[in-house]
C-alpha cells in the first residue's frame, strides 16, 4: 500500500509540473510560413531558452515553445513564423494579420 501511495503522489507531482504546458492561452495564434505573412505587420521577434533546471528535457522543450507562443500572443500576434527551434532554444517572428 505504501508503494502505491508513493507512486500516486509521484504521478501527481510530475503532472503538476507540466500541467500548464497543455493549456494554450492563445488558441487562435497560427503558425505560418514567411510567404503567408506578406502584407502583415511584424510585431517583433520572440526568443526563449529551455529551463536547464528541469530534469525532463521534453517538458522543458514544450514549456519553452509554450512561452514563445504566449509572448507572441501578448504582443497581439495572429501568426507566428518559426526562425529556429531546437531542444534548448526557440525563436519566432510575431505578426499581426488583419
Amino acid at each position: 500500500m505504501r508503494l502505491l501511495t508513493t507512486f500516486v503522489l509521484f504521478i501527481f507531482a510530475v503532472g503538476g509540473c507540466s500541467r500548464h504546458v497543455y493549456d494554450e492561452p492563445y488558441p487562435d495564434l497560427l503558425e505560418a510560413e514567411k510567404q503567408q505573412v506578406k502584407g502583415c505587420t511584424m510585431l517583433g521577434v520572440v526568443s526563449e531558452t529551455a529551463d536547464a533546471a528541469n530534469p525532463w528535457s521534453l517538458a522543458a522543450e514544450q514549456n519553452m515553445i509554450f512561452r514563445v507562443r504566449e509572448r507572441a500572443g501578448q504582443l497581439g500576434a495572429t501568426h507566428l513564423v518559426w526562425l529556429h527551434q531546437s531542444g534548448t532554444m526557440a525563436t519566432a517572428q510575431a505578426y499581426y494579420c488583419p
